[in-house]
Order: C-alpha cells, then sequence, then structure tokens
C-alpha cells in the first residue's frame, strides 16, 4: 500500500474493516514515519516491510496488487513502480496530474500486460443507479444533454481538508470534477469524445490556482 493517512487511511479502514478474509496488508510506504509507524503497528506490519521510498518498497514486497492512494503527481512514478515489479495497480483518482503521465501510465500497463485500475464511486451510488433504472426504462425519453452542477464552501484553507488540495494546480478539476465527469459519463451511457472547459480563482479564493471551473463534454453516443 502507497499511502497510510487521509484517502489512504480510508482505503486502509475499509480494507481490513470489510475484506478482511480477502485482503491482508503486508507492505506500507510513507513519506511521514509517524503515519507509517502508526499504520504499521496497528496493521501488524514488520519494521522491513515499512518505507518512505516507494520504489524502494516496489522493489521489495512481493504483493498480489498495489494500492496507491497519495496526491496526484505521484500516481503515474508510483503505478509505474510498482507494475514494473510485477504487481497490478489499484489507484486513487485522478489518473495522473498531467497528460504525458497519464500516457506513460498506460504505456506501463500496456508493456507489462497488467492492469492498471483508476478509482471511480460516483456511478456506484444508490441514487445514480436509480437514475440508470429510469433512463433505460424510457422515461425519461430521449436524453440530449445531461447539466451537472458541483458547490462546495471550501473557502477556508485547509477546509478541503490538507494543504496540498489548496496549493496544487487544478484542485477543482483533479480532486472534484473527475467524480462529475466521470459521472455523467456514466448517466449518458457514452464516453467522452471531446472536452473542453476553462478555470477560473476568485481573488477571495483560499486556493492557488484554479478553484471554479466549467466544462463541457460531447460524447461519442451523441
Amino acid at each position: 500500500m502507497i499511502g497510510g493517512s487521509g484517502m489512504a487511511g480510508g482505503w486502509i479502514h475499509n480494507f481490513t474493516t470489510n475484506f478482511s478474509d480477502r485482503i491482508e496488508i503486508i507492505g506500507l510506504a510513507d513519506v511521514n514515519t509517524d503515519v507509517l509507524t502508526a499504520q504499521g503497528e496497528t496493521l501488524g506490519i514488520s519494521t522491513s516491510q515499512r518505507f518512505t521510498d516507494f520504489n524502494e518498497a516496489c522493489a521489495s514486497v512481493k504483493a498480489d496488487f498495489c494500492g496507491i492512494a497519495v496526491p496526484p503527481q505521484f500516481h503515474s512514478p508510483a503505478a509505474i513502480a510498482a507494475m514494473e515489479n510485477g504487481m497490478p495497480v489499484i489507484c486513487e483518482k485522478p489518473i495522473a496530474d498531467t497528460l504525458d503521465a497519464a500516457k506513460a501510465m498506460v504505456h506501463t500497463a500496456q508493456k507489462t500486460g497488467l492492469p492498471c485500475a483508476i478509482i471511480q464511486n460516483y456511478r456506484y451510488a444508490n441514487n445514480k443507479q436509480e437514475l440508470i433504472r429510469i433512463r433505460d426504462e424510457g422515461r425519461l425519453g430521449r436524453l440530449q444533454h445531461i447539466v451537472g452542477r458541483y458547490a462546495c464552501d471550501y473557502r477556508r484553507y485547509l477546509s478541503w481538508g490538507k494543504e496540498w488540495r489548496h496549493d496544487m494546480d487544478f484542485a477543482l478539476l483533479f480532486e472534484g470534477s473527475v467524480h462529475h465527469l466521470d459521472m455523467l459519463r456514466f448517466l449518458s451511457g457514452g464516453d467522452c469524445e471531446t472536452l473542453i472547459g476553462f478555470g477560473w480563482n476568485p481573488e477571495w479564493s483560499s486556493f492557488q490556482h484554479y478553484s471554479s471551473g466549467l466544462y463541457m463534454m460531447r460524447m461519442d453516443n451523441g
């Protein structure tokens, strides 16, 4: 497991609480040594299987798969390290922080023949599943377009949980909108053919980069 706190901590809790009969975390990497020690002790991971460098972890731990839940700029190098060391990957969204980094992940997955799955959970929520049922029953008629809006009060610094979310580039797009874009993809029944849009950052924002945005997708099913 690469990552031990925040979202990664949630993964670990869910794995050990709900799937203890199927999943055992045998290695852990985190740059925060306090987190590494605390989670390692809780999970019963030996000190030899705790790492502050994910490259070392991937080269040393022999696992059935690697879970990755770290800030977006580390997704690609961590996933590539895992796949190059023979491990399939399940990674937190977004795919990566740049298009080139995402392409590198795809290339490595194709080269190694190993799956690299990206977590998206909105489509599995009960209300989204109900919308799909209503759509498939024809009760909405033929879909022409779908509009989604996301708004949340993150004006205060750290209100979105971690410093890096307020300091990173494209915080809304990478940490929020990827959920909504995938949700719209699911509801439409198609895949995105073209994505256009722009972002901006109000002067009173607690974010260093775009915290607002307007995006439009053209789907391949019309």
